[in-house]
């Protein structure tokens, strides 16, 4: 596992269909880049209310589904295609667990909840159904929040330090938010998980009632 790609980005403008949304989703790659637990230095976070924060500070995408998304989608995709801050290799959905903790660079990451895609990647991409297609696969990748802030850089090993077996992965979550909304007990079960970030918390609550 390591980072195959550091990627910041300005606020740039969106438009799709006539319509036209400012955004932080263009990123590119760097050489490096200091981490604070707010956001890697120098990169925008335009809609802080979906994007950034301590929960969500870190946006990562693997590049090990870049080949899929290139024959479904019929054109290349490369580092910071996803708007992700890191683009990795070897983290995937199936795999990686709410809470799970890595060393990354010089600093150290949790898992906070899966990435939610927006009308904005599909803008991005320049297909109206691309947000939904990333959904319906469950290759959304997923948000970090950060413990030990520092510098990280492509090459860079990624390690886990430490994994609950028993913790919701990223594919069952997204599974509970968008397919089995009606599934009290898995509900429940992402719900207890100590470490999901507040905005998903905020989401899921209201159906448990």
């Amino acid at each position: 596992m390591n980072v195959v790609s550091v990627n910041i980005g300005g606020r740039s403008r969106l438009s799709l269909g006539g319509e036209s949304v400012a955004s932080g989703i263009f990123k590119s790659p760097t050489s490096q880049a200091y981490l604070t637990e707010t956001g890697f230095r120098g990169d925008v976070q335009v809609d802080r209310k979906n994007h950034g924060g301590v929960d969500k500070a870190v946006c990562a995408y693997s590049g090990d589904h870049f080949p899929f998304w290139e024959t479904s989608a019929g054109h290349a995709f490369g580092p910071g295609a996803f708007g992700e801050n890191l683009t990795v290799t070897g983290l995937v959905e199936d795999d990686v667990r709410i809470g799970d903790v890595y060393s990354v660079g010089e600093t150290q990451l949790q898992v906070s909840q899966p990435r939610q895609p927006c009308h904005k990647l599909s803008k991005k991409v320049g297909d109206p159904a691309f947000a939904g297609e990333v959904i319906k696969t469950g290759l959304t990748g997923f948000y970090f929040r950060v413990l030990v802030e520092g510098t990280v850089g492509p090459g860079d090993a990624i390690t886990r330090i430490s994994s609950e077996a028993s913790s919701c992965t990223i594919r069952f979550a997204n599974d509970v938010m968008y397919r089995n909304r009606d599934g009290a007990e898995d509900i429940e079960k992402l719900l207890s998980e100590p470490f999901l970030s507040d905005a998903w918390k905020g989401m899921l609550l209201p159906r448990c009632r």
